[in-house]
């Protein structure tokens, strides 16, 4: 996996609009995009359509989301669907400006209709949230999470391939205008007529280590090596954030100390 300083950071310009009372985020993320299906590809099995499009426009809304947020928060979204059947997880740290996901499909329990579980941080401040609708396009879900879990009205749009524009409306929005937004306009109107107030950047790294694992590991079982190793002199481990594999020896558990195995 490509260390920190190797990876394409994707721009977010943040756009305030006085006069409409909103804020445009939009960001093109090639770049990101390109991480995550190389660090999925070499890891696990890159997913199929429509599945690789979800995963990756859930990863951009992630970067939008937190675009709008205090630079200290942090949010994880679980996305659940019932047709195809999968576990969508994104991650995303503003202080650290990096997000990560993975993309679950087996053993993957659903319900009648699709769920959104979201869990925000921001220092002592914790708040989480769970919906459920029939929704199955990322834009659509984004919106509706929104409206029905922060009683605020957004509009999520994909002008062009890795290419998204959220806009967010602030408490004296016109919400008919809003609602009639299409992208064309949006994009018209951060083109032509708004100047970019601030600037946040985010790239595809989970920050998962041998030690870390190390130290999931050992909350779980203790110091009951056979429990674990079974036999074995070592064990594979994958990340459950970002899906990456490690090798934990035997002797390193025992003694508490992480040995990267897979590289």
């Amino acid at each position: 996996m490509d260390t920190p300083g190797n990876l394409l950071a994707t721009e977010i310009k943040i756009f305030l609009d006085l006069e409409r009372d909103a804020v445009f985020c939009h960001g093109r993320f090639e770049n990101l995009f390109d991480t995550y299906r190389r660090h999925v590809a070499r890891w696990e099995s890159l997913p199929a359509e429509p599945l690789l499009s979800k995963m990756q426009a859930l990863l951009a809304a992630t970067c939008l989301h937190l675009s709008c947020k205090p630079r200290d928060q942090f949010t994880a979204w679980t996305l659940n669907l019932n047709q195809p059947v999968a576990n969508l997880f994104a991650t995303g740290d503003n202080q650290a400006g990096t997000v990560a996901g993975r993309l679950i499909t087996t053993g993957v329990r659903t319900e009648p209709e699709n769920r959104l579980f979201v869990e925000s941080r921001r220092g002592a401040q914790h708040s989480e949230s769970l919906l459920s609708f029939s929704l199955d396009e990322i834009p659509a879900i984004v919106e509706a999470y929104y409206e029905r879990s922060e009683q605020t009205r957004v509009r999520l749009f994909a002008p062009a391939e890795a290419e998204f524009l959220l806009v967010f409306g602030l408490p004296q929005v016109d919400e008919s205008w809003l609602a009639s937004l299409d992208a064309s306009s949006a994009l018209r109107r951060i083109e032509q007529e708004l100047t970019p107030v601030e600037k946040r950047a985010f790239r595809f790294d989970c920050g998962c280590n041998a030690q870390r694992m190390m130290d999931v590991l050992r909350s779980l079982f203790g110091d009951k090596v056979e429990a674990l190793f079974a036999g074995e002199d070592q064990l594979e481990v994958f990340c459950p954030r970002c899906g990456r594999r490690w090798w934990i020896a035997r002797e390193d558990f025992a003694e508490g100390a992480g040995r990267v195995g897979l590289s």
